[in-house]
């Protein structure tokens, strides 16, 4: 567990930078700095904000869900296209509830253990 507890924090950060990216290499000013004040957050391994980050993911996972399948409801008949867009998004969807549950366990672990040695 302990190679699976150090997954999530990267790939949040690079979540963060991907979403300023645009092409060739231009990346937006404000997604390095968010990105850069979470990777601080997490380097601190507070638990409460761990906590807050991964609920905040989950929030944002759930709308990224519901509009997935607001945009796979406008196909009028089930293509390749509608499938690309359903199967593509609900592999996105998943990794990204893998690492919300990890997260949660780890900071939620790591409360409960702080607990029980003071």
């Amino acid at each position: 567990m302990n190679i699976l507890s150090k997954i999530p924090q990267p790939y949040i950060v690079l979540l963060v930078l991907l979403m300023g990216y645009s092409p060739p290499f231009n990346f937006s000013p404000f997604s390095i700095g968010f990105a850069i004040v979470i990777a601080i957050l997490f380097a601190l391994k507070n638990k409460i904000v761990g906590l807050v980050i991964a609920g905040i993911f989950t929030a944002i996972n759930i709308y990224f869900l519901l509009a997935l399948l607001s945009e796979f409801n406008e196909f009028t008949e089930f293509s390749t296209s509608a499938a690309n867009l359903l199967f593509t998004g609900l592999a996105i969807f998943s990794i990204n509830v893998a690492t919300s549950i990890l997260l949660f366990y780890k900071y939620g672990a790591l409360n409960k253990l702080s607990q029980k040695t003071t």
